[in-house]
């Protein structure tokens, strides 16, 4: 199969959060399995920079093949605007779109209020080309911005959800909010993310190095790995550590991510809780440095206001460590089913302090749910299955179409 993957930002953008690496991971996959991915994106790489991969067919475009990838990374005229804003102007793709669209069998749109779908929108129905949307949780309009988010929806969104042949949901979670915006049930396929397992076969051996690198061979550490926004519940986490704090001298509290936007109110919560000592703010961590993290925290929390899914704790899981997940996290259902984790209520301090203080004090019983959830992992969030799941998906819309 010939399928063009259409996302805003792509590897190795990962200041972007998970979108940029479940859709690099699905796309290595099925390319693996021997089918011709294209992926259309831009160049944006952080808040400050953006690539400069200097090989391409023209200006405006560069291209690179990553993993038996095609990509074409077209360039994003504003890189603040596009960091700031969530809005990614890249001219050069639609241009791209009307001359190539229809050598394509089938599109995967990713995200869902882009200008990118709004421009490819039109040539696909033009060309009828079938689509389906992955929308990774921007389906609803919540978390701000809901004027702006309304008027899309009246002038192409609504447009776009009504032409699909599929919604991609990883979550329940997202199956209902799909069904919010007028998708008919019929039309969602619940296909979750997943993690690749190779990334972790050696993360027995980062043991110390993380705790070493900070000085915090004899802290119990406490970690959050995610971007810096408001979503993530990260003053639920901090309010809560306070009160642990005071009991247990020993902890340590870290938070992980690139800023996005709520990197002051962090600070400003720290100072007035007065845990300078008791926490430390690292701007990333990835690659090796992220799996040496999560080997090293005793207990890794993320505390979110509301999760379609959660990639970052299944990794934690992958690491053998003991996670606590808010109940508005996509994968609570599925961990729920192996009492994989501890799942509490969301700004319920007395829940999340429970929790904590429970692996803390029984890491045996902590051990064996990692263990539960890591065989979860194995059986249900491996790319293979899923990249399956995927090829499934695409072969009976072609047969439908």
């Amino acid at each position: 199969m010939n399928i063009l993957h259409i996302v805003p930002y792509f590897y190795p953008a990962w200041s972007y959060g998970g979108t940029p690496k479940v859709v690099f991971e699905l796309c290595r996959e099925l390319a693996r399995k021997g089918h011709n991915i294209t992926v259309y994106t831009t160049d944006v790489f952080d808040k400050n920079k953006r690539l400069d991969i200097k090989r391409g067919e023209g200006p405006g475009c560069q291209e690179a093949e990553v993993d038996g990838i095609k990509v074409k990374y077209f360039k994003n005229i504003s890189n603040r605007i596009a960091f700031n804003q969530k809005v990614f102007l890249s001219p050069g793709m639609a241009i791209a779109f009307k001359k190539n669209l229809h050598h394509f069998d089938m599109v995967h749109l990713h995200e869902f209020r882009t200008l990118q779908n709004a421009a490819a929108y039109f040539y696909l129905t033009r060309y009828k080309i079938p689509y389906i949307l992955s929308a990774h949780g921007s389906v609803l309009r919540i978390m701000g911005k809901e004027f702006l988010k309304g008027l899309f929806d009246i002038s192409i969104g609504f447009k776009i959800l009504k032409s699909i042949k599929r919604a991609v949901a990883v979550s329940r979670i997202e199956v209902g909010q799909y069904i919010n915006m007028g998708v008919p049930e019929d039309k969602i396929s619940l296909i979750p993310h997943g993690i690749d397992l190779s990334e972790f076969k050696n993360a027995e051996q980062l043991k110390g190095k993380f705790r070493g690198r900070y000085g915090l061979s004899d802290k119990k550490i406490i970690l959050f790995i995610g971007r810096l926004n408001p979503i993530k519940g990260i003053d639920f986490l901090l309010n809560t550590f306070a009160i642990l704090s005071r009991e247990d001298k020993d902890t340590i509290l870290v938070i992980a991510g690139p800023d996005d936007g709520y990197k002051k109110e962090i600070k400003k919560l720290i100072d007035l809780f007065n845990m300078n000592r008791r926490f430390l703010l690292i701007d990333g961590l990835y690659g090796e440095d992220k799996i040496a993290a999560l080997v090293d925290a005793d207990i890794f929390v993320y505390p979110s206001r509301h999760e379609i899914f959660g990639i970052t704790p299944l990794e934690a899981i992958a690491c053998q460590t003991p996670i606590v997940i808010t109940e508005n996290c996509g994968i609570a259902d599925f961990l729920r089913e192996v009492d994989g984790g501890i799942m509490v209520g969301y700004q319920d301090i007395s829940q999340l302090l429970k929790a904590m203080r429970n692996i803390l004090n029984n890491r045996e019983d902590a051990k064996n749910m990692a263990l539960r959830g890591k065989e979860l992992i194995r059986r249900d969030f491996n790319w293979d299955s899923i990249s399956e799941k995927t090829i499934g998906l695409y072969r009976s819309i072609l047969q439908e179409n």
